[in-house]
């Protein structure tokens, strides 16, 4: 009977999302905010350079790939006119299933200026990285073949996006601005499209 009642409780994590329980890396005294001292105008940016001129402060945090290859935020979400930041981690089933959908919607809308960036909520540790973790979540790109950045989460951007269940979602606009409300759990690929369009359209 016990454990007929924990399977009913494991449904709704099984079919939606599932709880957070990576502990939250320390922050660290000081953030990492780094200033804005650029004044030129956008107008005089030369081809192919990213306006920092409204960036928000998340767009300076330093971070890093999977790769363990460090940059800043805001040189991939200053790409896009809208970036959708999806935290996961390695535990959670319904993350990874809906990871190809959300695949598939990167390639088909990347040419109108949108972007993923894939948040890992479970690789650090107190500034640590589990080694097998990240080990996890490179095998997981390589089998769905995910082309979008995978990011480790850093103490920063827990703060900036709390969430308690993963996968949580949230849009943001090319100066790094959260442009819509956050979806937590699993979204179907219709969902997800309808959600790219609605805020494709607002920054047009």
């Amino acid at each position: 009977m016990k454990r007929f009642l924990i399977a009913l409780l494991l449904i709704p994590c099984l079919l939606t999302g599932c709880a957070d329980n990576a502990e939250a890396p320390a922050a660290p005294s000081e953030p990492a905010v780094q200033e804005n001292t650029s004044d030129t105008a956008s107008a005089e940016l030369p081809a192919g350079a990213v306006d920092e001129t409204n960036w928000d402060d998340i767009m300076f945090y330093k971070v890093s790939d999977i790769d363990q290859r460090e940059m800043r935020l805001g040189d991939i979400v200053g790409q896009n006119k809208v970036t959708m930041v999806n935290i996961w981690g390695t535990f959670c089933g319904p993350c990874i299933e809906e990871m190809p959908d959300i695949e598939a919607l990167y390639k088909q809308y990347k040419g109108d200026g949108f972007g993923v960036v894939g948040l890992t909520c479970d690789i650090s540790y107190n500034g640590d990285i589990d080694k097998n973790t990240l080990k996890d979540a490179l095998d997981i790109r390589s089998d769905i073949g995910i082309t979008y950045p995978l990011l480790i989460e850093t103490a920063e951007l827990d703060q900036k996006f709390p969430t308690e269940y993963v996968p949580a979602t949230f849009f943001l606009d090319k100066d790094g601005k959260v442009i819509d409300d956050n979806y937590v759990g699993s979204q179907t690929k219709g969902d997800w499209e309808k959600a790219i369009k609605k805020n494709l359209d607002k920054v047009k």
